[in-house]
């Protein structure tokens, strides 16, 4: 059984904070788009932000965009792609299936 360690309480105040912005922001963006672009913003930040990646060399986890930014930033392109390749697929795969929901969503009948 995994205990309270620091890692995971940093990890859970992390996914706390990220997660109240992405509501907050949610909640403040519904006058300036529509919903489709909203959730389509929404699912970018839930992607790039929460999805945790295994730091090069390292026993731990860090999010992805912060190891892409450092592996970038120090000339490692090619473990930088590693990093942002999934999430790249995960949120293309997320986008069409928005898109697909705000598609059959349209052309139900209704009631």
């Amino acid at each position: 059984m995994i205990g309270l360690s620091a890692t995971v309480i940093i990890w859970l105040i992390y996914n706390a904070a990220v997660t109240w912005l992405i509501v907050l922001l949610w909640r403040s963006l519904d006058d300036f788009f529509t919903p489709l672009l909203r959730n389509l913003l929404t699912v970018t930040l839930l992607i790039w932000l929460l999805i945790p990646s295994q730091v090069p060399a390292q026993e731990s986890f860090a999010p992805s965009w912060l190891i892409v930014i450092f592996e970038s930033a120090l000339g490692n392109g090619t473990v930088a792609w590693q990093v942002a390749e999934p999430l790249l697929y995960f949120w293309l795969l997320s986008c069409l299936a928005t898109f697909l929901h705000y598609y059959f969503r349209r052309h139900l009948p209704d009631h």
